[in-house]
């Protein structure tokens, strides 16, 4: 990476933009109830009232249940042909919540006597409803009119009591508060918008498509690797990743986004949590105001809101997570994002929270190593094991760093960056940008 001669120097970095008010920069952990007698759980969704829902293993009697925590507490949610459960209750049905709107109606699935899972809503006060008379089928997701959509024999779309199928869809996956809907037909990517069903375009291989917000942007999965992806305007943007591979689950209002990378370390595929911000992507144990502990990973769905809390799972390998919602707090030394994250063209950095009209360091590397001191600057630990020098740039009187770097245009892949505050010497955590060339 090679920055452009005329931002070596701070002189040449001046910086503009006052701070945005999107995804924030650090998460604090709130440790949501564990049940007991329950050996693992499964984040389904998170609304703008910071509600979790999702679905638990009980360790005894092997019944999967639907879950809603609202202000830290688990609910258990009631199951078809019964009460609401106590916890030391073994019951024979089984469900599981799925998803979440703002008038806190939840779907999802429950056993219902001798038949195979039913789709069910539960109203904002609890209530179980049992949607179809039929002998299996699944609700997947609800939007804030109330719009419901799922699988029975066939994807189907539910309003006001009106089933509408939404063939050839076979797996529909979420709804947005426009009524369009995304899944999978097949192999394929597709959208579903006022009965007219469209192929999203693909990286090639097995695509997958699981969120999609008011504004029509779409998150997943494209390509035989899997690569996290984007697709708006008609168009598919392959997202920055770290590891053997990820995907993207979930994007708010604001376009940031959460998901999943992989890594292998000892042989041993490990699942961590990630988001997607303006270009740029960030593991989230970087990102906590406080560390796990040792050999814990950040894993399983990630569900972002529009306030940026994110409802996911910590565990050890091989057990299981406790659910926790990560919530927001604007601190810390972070790099913002990137525009265009194109080779061969100018390229815009921005850094958050350095010190008011202080020095910025930016560095760039390939490889992620252990932590290495910083000689520039005493007591910095960078992550980067092949460092090298972007630029240098100076902070605005509100601590926001705008770098511009001119990338090579034979330059392409994921690189990693992080900013040194030359002040404080405090380090950002590392964060990737993918160069890629487009047609």
């Amino acid at each position: 990476m090679k920055a452009a001669s005329s931002v070596t120097y701070a002189a040449g970095c001046t910086i503009a933009l006052a701070a945005a008010t999107a995804l924030a920069q650090r998460y604090g952990i709130t440790y949501l109830e564990f049940p007991p007698g329950f050996s693992g759980l499964e984040i389904g969704d998170i609304n703008n009232r910071g509600d979790v829902v999702g679905v638990g293993y009980h360790r005894y009697s092997s019944l999967n249940l639907p879950f809603l925590w609202r202000d830290g507490e688990a609910i258990g949610l009631p199951v078809l042909d019964g009460e609401p459960y106590g916890w030391a209750t073994q019951r024979s049905n089984s469900g599981a919540a799925w998803g979440i709107n703002e008038l806190g109606q939840v779907v999802g699935t429950s056993d219902y006597r001798s038949l195979a899972e039913q789709a069910v809503l539960w109203s904002g006060d609890g209530r179980v409803t049992r949607l179809f008379d039929s002998y299996q089928s699944r609700a997947t997701a609800i939007n804030d009119l109330g719009v419901i959509v799922g699988s029975n024999f066939g994807a189907f779309r539910l309003e006001n009591g009106v089933v509408t199928s939404l063939a050839p869809l076979s797996s529909p996956r979420d709804i947005n508060n426009r009524g369009q809907i995304i899944g999978r037909n097949y192999t394929k990517a597709v959208v579903w918008e006022k009965g007219r069903i469209t192929s999203l375009p693909s990286l090639g291989g097995s695509d997958w498509a699981r969120d999609i917000n008011d504004a029509g942007q779409i998150v997943g999965s494209s390509g035989i690797e899997g690569f996290p992806v984007i697709w708006e305007s008609g168009t598919v943007r392959q997202l920055p990743h770290f590891g053997i591979g990820a995907w993207a689950i979930s994007i708010n209002e604001s376009g940031d986004m959460a998901g999943q990378y992989f890594i292998q370390p000892s042989g041993i595929t490990v699942t961590r949590a990630c988001i997607w911000r303006h270009n740029l992507m960030m593991d989230l144990n970087d990102l906590l105001t406080e560390p796990l502990e040792d050999e814990w990973y950040v894993w399983g769905d990630t569900r972002i809101n529009d306030s940026g809390q994110i409802g996911t799972l910590i565990g050890r390998l091989f057990v299981g997570g406790k659910p926790v919602r990560l919530e927001p707090v604007d601190i810390g030394l972070t790099l913002w994002g990137i525009d265009p994250s194109r080779p061969g063209r100018r390229n815009t950095i921005e850094i958050h929270h350095v010190s008011p009209n202080g020095r910025v360091i930016l560095l760039w590397g390939t490889t992620r190593g252990e932590g290495q001191p910083f000689e520039q600057c005493s007591g910095a630990m960078i992550d980067l094991a092949d460092p090298h020098l972007a630029a240098v740039g100076v902070a605005d009187a509100n601590g926001v760093a705008r770098i511009n770097l001119n990338v090579p245009a034979n330059v392409e892949g994921n690189y990693i960056f992080q900013a040194v505050d030359h002040t404080t010497c405090e380090v950002s955590p590392p964060a990737w940008a993918l160069f890629k060339m487009v047609n």
